[in-house]
């Protein structure tokens, strides 16, 4: 992603020394609400929960923040050559959270619910996503905090790319960090998004 800002409110010894590493070498830029004045507490939210970071503070604020690369490849939006399975409805199933998506024909989009509930966010509009990609990977324990699954998105794997109401299954293939991810369709094309918003779901 090109030296993304990493807007995080803390963590243990050991990820905030990863963080400042990752930001000292160049992979990120840290912004932490230890060091910047773009946090602060609401009051319309319980604590803990009510750290809100302020984007354009932090746009302005983040130091070593490259210009945008994209993670994926994009099409036209136009009609998916690739053969797929009608695409209603799917769960994916995370750690201690299950995720399901709704395909949602006049908008075009898949509407995201959670914990039995539409997934909303402040002003009550439901979650959508253009793509959704689900993932799967393998996991092991990080480097820096031995209590917490690392996903490993370097190598290959199966994926599943949820698209214009379609299921199109295939591989995903990634040859180091600084690279982009690499989705292959079944007949070996390229299998591209629709442009849009999209989310990427690490499923074990």
């Amino acid at each position: 992603m090109n030296r993304p800002v990493l807007g995080w409110s803390g963590g243990n010894f050991g990820v905030t020394e990863g963080v400042e590493a990752l930001h000292e070498y160049g992979w990120v830029s840290n912004l932490s609400a230890q060091e910047t004045t773009c946090f602060y507490r609401s009051s319309t939210r319980p604590a803990p929960h009510n750290l809100v970071l302020d984007p354009v503070c932090a746009w302005h604020s983040a130091t070593r923040a490259g210009p945008a690369r994209p993670v994926v490849a994009h099409d036209a939006g136009a009609p998916p050559p690739w053969p797929g399975l009608t695409d209603d409805r799917f769960t994916v199933r995370m750690d201690g959270l299950d995720v399901t998506w709704v395909w949602d024909p006049p908008s075009g989009r898949y509407l995201r619910r959670q914990r039995g509930d539409w997934h909303v966010d402040h002003d009550g509009v439901t979650i959508a996503a253009d793509n959704v990609v689900v993932m799967t990977v393998d996991y092991e324990m990080s480097d820096f905090d031995e209590r917490s699954p690392e996903a490993i998105t370097v190598g290959s794997g199966a994926v599943v790319v949820h698209r214009d109401g379609l299921a199109i299954s295939g591989t995903w293939s990634r040859a180091d960090l600084a690279a982009p991810f690499v989705f292959t369709a079944p007949d070996g094309s390229p299998l591209t998004l629709t442009p849009g918003t999209t989310f990427i779901e690490l499923a074990r």
